[in-house]
C-alpha cells in the first residue's frame, strides 16, 4: 500500500500542470444555469467536458444524456464488474451568474481561470469545478496506473444544481440505472469530511391589513378592528421580530451536531403595499430557513406555527385576522432533506484513512452549512458525504471566487487513494 501511495503521489505531482490547465479551461466555459439567467447554457461546457474525458480512453463506460433538452448530464465508469459496493464521486457543472454590476469589482477575469498567489480564480472555480476536476483526474490516474478495480467507481457531473432542479440533474443518474452503494459529493468543504448538513425550507406569510388614505393614519395610531385602516407592513414586521427572537432561542440550545446559530430563519423577500399614499392592504414575506438534522421538518413547522400564533394572539387585529401560512410556498415547493451519516460508516473510515495517508494527519469531520445535490439523492435512499477542495467563504456566489491550487492537488490524491481503499470490503 505504501508503494501505491507513493506511486499515486508522484503521478499526480507529475500531472499537476495538466490538471490545472484542464481546470482553467473548464472555468473559462460560462456554464451559468439557464434557469437563473436564460442568456446562458450548461451545454457547451458539458460537451467540452465529455469530449475531453472521452479522449483519455481510460474508462469502461462513457454516458451523456438529457432529461431536458440542451441540458446534458455526464457519467463515466471505472471498472467492469457487477459489484454491490460501487462508489460514486459527483458534482455539478452549472454556476451562478457574474452580475454585470459586480464585474468591475473582480480583481481577476471572472471567466479567465487565471492563477495568482497559488490560487486559481474564476466563477465556478471553487463551486465546484475544482472538485469535479480532482475526482475525474483521480479516476484517470488510477486507470492509467493499471490498478485493479473490483468495486466500480462512477464519476458524474450534472447540471441544474444551482436551481434545485434535481429531477433533470442529479436524480436522473439513478433513473438512468446507476446504483452506487455510497456517494461522495465534491462540493468545497475545505477538505473536511462533512457527514452532516442542515435541512433547508421556505416559509411564506401573507399578512392582511385595511387600505386607507395615508392622510387618515392619525385615526389608526392605536389600531383596532374598528380602525378605518390597518398597516399590513407594520403588522408583518412583528413576525420578523418574533422569528429573530426564535433564532436566538435556537442559538442557545445545546447542539453537538452543528454550529450554534445554523438553525435559523431569514426574511429574504418582502412585497407590500399597493399605492404610495395608502396604508398597505397586504404584505407578503418569504423566509429562508435551515434546521438541525435532529429536528424533522414536521417539528420545525410546528414550532413556527406556534410562534406565529403567539405573535398573533398579542395583537387585536392579528388575533382576529391571522396571517396565511404557506410552508412550503406555492412558488417555492422545495424542502431540502438534511444529511446525517455516522462517522463510523465504512466509507467514512475509508476516506478518513485515505486523507491520513496523503496529508499525514487526521482529517476533521465537519458540517457542510449549505444545501447540495446530496440531499436530493437522499430522497432516493442514496446516502453519502461531502468532501472537496475549496472553502465556501472563498468568493462562492460572490466576487473573486477562487480555489487553493494545493487543495486541488491534495484532493485529487486523496480521491485516488480512496478508490484503492474502497476496493477492500473489509476496510
Amino acid at each position: 500500500m505504501n508503494k501505491l501511495i507513493k506511486k499515486v503521489n508522484q503521478e499526480v505531482d507529475n500531472k499537476k500542470n495538466d490538471i490545472l490547465k484542464f481546470l482553467s479551461e473548464y472555468v473559462s466555459y460560462q456554464s451559468v444555469n439557464p434557469t437563473i439567467d436564460n442568456r446562458y447554457s450548461e451545454k457547451e461546457c458539458q460537451e467540452w467536458l465529455f469530449k475531453e474525458i472521452k479522449s483519455w480512453k481510460c474508462f469502461s463506460k462513457y454516458d451523456i444524456w438529457e432529461e431536458e433538452k440542451n441540458r446534458p448530464n455526464i457519467l463515466v465508469k471505472l471498472g467492469k464488474n457487477n459489484a454491490k459496493n460501487d462508489l460514486m464521486y459527483f458534482g455539478h457543472t452549472d454556476v451562478v451568474p457574474v452580475e454585470e454590476a459586480t464585474i468591475d469589482k473582480w480583481t481577476m477575469n471572472p471567466w479567465g481561470g487565471e492563477i495568482k498567489n497559488k490560487r486559481l480564480f474564476g466563477r465556478g472555480s471553487c463551486d465546484m469545478k475544482a472538485g469535479n476536476t480532482a475526482f475525474l483526474w483521480a479516476m484517470k490516474i488510477i486507470s492509467e496506473l493499471g490498478i485493479e478495480i473490483k468495486n466500480n467507481i462512477y464519476g458524474s457531473v450534472v447540471i441544474a444544481e444551482e436551481s434545485g432542479e434535481y429531477n433533470i440533474g442529479v436524480n436522473s443518474i439513478i433513473k438512468r440505472g446507476y446504483n452506487p452503494a455510497f456517494t461522495i459529493c465534491a462540493e468545497p468543504t475545505d477538505m473536511e469530511i462533512c457527514n452532516i448538513s442542515p435541512g433547508a425550507y421556505f416559509l411564506k406569510l401573507i399578512v392582511n391589513g385595511k387600505a386607507i388614505h395615508t392622510s387618515q393614519k392619525y385615526k389608526c395610531i392605536f389600531p383596532r378592528d374598528s380602525s378605518p385602516g390597518i398597516d399590513a407592513i407594520s403588522k408583518a414586521i412583528k413576525y420578523i421580530e418574533g422569528f429573530n427572537k426564535l433564532d436566538k432561542k435556537w442559538y442557545k440550545q445545546d447542539n453537538k451536531m452543528m454550529p450554534n446559530g445554523l438553525q435559523n430563519l431569514t426574511p429574504t423577500l418582502m412585497k407590500g403595499g399597493e399605492y404610495i399614499v395608502a396604508l398597505p392592504e397586504r404584505c407578503e414575506i418569504i423566509f429562508s430557513g435551515w434546521h438541525n438534522p435532529d429536528n424533522t421538518i414536521t417539528e420545525i413547522r410546528s414550532q413556527l406555527k406556534k410562534t406565529v400564533k403567539e405573535i398573533s394572539d398579542r395583537d387585536t387585529w392579528l388575533r382576529n385576522n391571522p396571517p396565511i401560512i404557506e410552508m412550503p410556498p406555492k412558488e417555492l415547493p422545495v424542502t431540502v432533506p438534511p444529511i446525517k451519516v455516522s462517522s463510523n460508516n465504512k466509507y467514512c473510515t475509508q476516506l478518513f484513512n485515505s486523507y491520513k495517508a496523503i496529508i499525514g494527519k487526521k482529517p476533521k469531520f465537519g458540517v457542510f452549512t449549505a444545501a447540495s445535490d446530496l440531499s436530493w439523492l437522499k430522497l432516493l435512499n442514496k446516502i453519502g458525504i461531502l468532501f472537496g477542495p475549496g472553502n465556501l467563504a472563498d468568493g462562492v456566489h460572490g466576487i473573486d471566487e477562487s480555489v487553493s491550487i494545493q487543495q486541488v492537488v491534495d484532493c485529487c490524491k486523496v480521491y485516488a487513494i480512496n478508490i484503492i481503499n474502497c476496493q477492500d470490503d473489509k476496510n
